[in-house]
């Protein structure tokens, strides 16, 4: 099975990279499981928020 991060998760990752850390130092830093950035897998983009269906103000 192939492990999800979230795409804030990616972004602080690529910024980690950015400022010369190791993949092992940035996996640390942003709280990842030790070896995920070394194996497949899938940046989850969904947003968690949900609008509401119907109107809320009545």
């Amino acid at each position: 099975m192939v492990e999800k991060i979230t795409l804030a998760q990616q972004h602080a990752v690529n910024e980690q990279r950015r400022m010369g850390r190791t993949d092992r130092q940035a996996e640390k830093i942003v709280g990842l499981p030790h070896g995920i950035l070394s194996r497949p897998f899938v940046v989850d983009d969904q947003t968690t928020l949900r609008r509401p269906t119907r109107s809320t103000l009545f």
